[in-house]
């Protein structure tokens, strides 16, 4: 700026004019950035967090943690939560869909479905969706429990939505995956699978996969509902698949685990476990990790399948982990809800809530929610900390938001934003000091 002392009058109103018009490129570009990547950590819309079931949140929790409040139900809560904003969205077996204030526990309002609520709720801009064990989706109004509309399948609704490109996905007891219209509530497209689908759905670009009891997991063209590829594991699919560097992970009752190409559906690996998986494999620092039905959770390298480690709780595993500043978080059905190393697997904390815990927990800054079967919802909160450079980023992910953003891709826009800015800068002021010189020697 003090560049700007050997220029004429209107050099500096010239300048002056650039560095202000470079001020608001920066502000718009690094500010829309830093607001979406802001809501991106504040809010948990849906089960295992994204659409690729990476269940990874980049939520800096430390490892201090305290219980903020309980709320209890009427009856077990299967249903993983969701938080968006203040208020914290979840299901019960007593038919009622919660919003319950994030800080304090305080009921907001609640819905009344027919039937039990294991779905867990999707929430995207002034709508939540979730099924219920009546046979229908309901889409709600965020501020008002308004209902907006319902689709009615022919059976119970386990499956937990999923939202890709204006479309909500989920499968049915009645054996049909259904792609339905996120304004309109109308059908878009299905696909009889002809067995039950309790899984949810994961999405990535223009692809959709699912696993249902047919034990067979196949990947869609979200906009056609075509079949782009499918793959036969040789038994029930409960586990939902989740997507982690242009690869599908699932695993079955035959007791493996499966990795595939998300492209073509060709085998990278699979091995064999000591019990069923019906957790969710999440993704985070190059592994997936999940509970058993052995009583383990397991960490495995992504690339390899080679186990990183184990630890065994007292009874089976079922719930899927959340994954946050290099901790993992998962309970058992032993009614503890525990907090590992994400690279050793050590025990860094457990609570015992009581109860069978299969919710997954669901991450918020410092506000961690996980559900019991005991009728309860818990609220864990912990400090949150400034960025210490441990874990709390995930750059070689692939995770995107319902809109098929790429964070990753936002960040390199705003690089680039930056650096075409500074050169205009230092291009427009070189500019203007070359011809004040040259005016200089024209009055000598």
């Amino acid at each position: 700026m003090l560049s700007l002392f050997i220029f004429t009058m209107k050099d500096r109103i010239h300048a002056f004019n650039v560095y202000v018009t470079v001020f608001a490129i920066l502000s718009f570009s690094c500010g829309g950035f830093l607001i979406s990547h802001s809501n991106a950590q504040e809010n948990w819309p849906g089960f295992c967090y994204d659409p690729q079931h990476t269940g990874f949140s980049p939520s800096l929790l430390s490892n201090e943690t305290e219980v903020l409040w309980t709320y209890n139900t009427s009856g077990a809560v299967i249903s993983s939560p969701a938080i968006v904003n203040d208020l914290v969205y979840v299901g019960a077996d007593d038919g009622w869909v919660y919003a319950l204030e994030k800080d304090s526990g305080n009921l907001s309002w609640k819905f009344e479905t027919k039937g039990a609520v294991k779905s867990s709720p999707l929430v995207s801009g002034d709508m939540v969706y979730v099924g219920s064990n009546d046979g229908r989706l309901y889409a709600l109004s965020t501020n008002s429990r308004d209902e907006l509309w319902n689709f009615s399948t022919g059976a119970e609704i386990e499956s937990s939505p999923t939202l890709w490109e204006g479309k909500v996905l989920f499968g049915s007891y009645d054996g049909v995956f259904y792609a339905i219209n996120a304004s309109s509530g109308q059908m878009e497209w299905s696909y009889d699978t002809g067995n039950y689908i309790l899984a949810a759905a994961a999405a990535s670009n223009d692809t959709a996969l699912i696993g249902g009891c047919d034990g067979i997991i196949r990947s869609y063209d979200t906009n056609s509902g075509d079949v782009n590829w499918e793959y036969d594991s040789g038994d029930f699919i409960v586990a939902s698949p989740s997507i982690y560097r242009q690869r599908v992970y699932f695993g079955n009752h035959g007791q493996q685990m499966f990795c595939l190409d998300l492209a073509t559906g060709d085998p990278l690996w699979n091995i064999s476990l000591g019990g069923v998986t019906v957790s969710t494999a999440t993704a985070a620092y190059g592994m997936i990790y999940f509970g058993c039905r052995d009583n383990k959770v397991r960490a495995l390298d992504a690339e390899t399948g080679q186990q990183q480690w184990e630890f065994e709780a007292n009874q089976i595993v079922d719930a899927s982990p959340s994954i946050a500043h290099g901790m993992v978080f998962v309970g058992s059905s032993d009614g503890i809800f525990y907090t590992l190393n994400a690279t050793s697997g050590k025990l860094i904390w457990s609570y015992v809530i009581g109860g069978e815990i299969k919710s997954s927990a669901a991450i918020s800054d410092s506000y961690m929610i996980v559900g019991s079967s005991s009728n309860s919802i818990h609220a864990f909160y912990s400090p949150y900390l400034a960025d210490d450079g441990e874990n709390d980023t995930e750059p070689d992910g692939n995770n995107q938001t319902e809109d098929g953003e790429n964070i990753g891709g936002m960040l390199l826009l705003t690089g680039v934003v930056v650096v075409i800015s500074v050169t205009l800068v230092v291009a427009t002021v070189n500019a203007l000091k070359n011809r004040s010189e040259k005016e200089k020697k024209k009055k000598e």
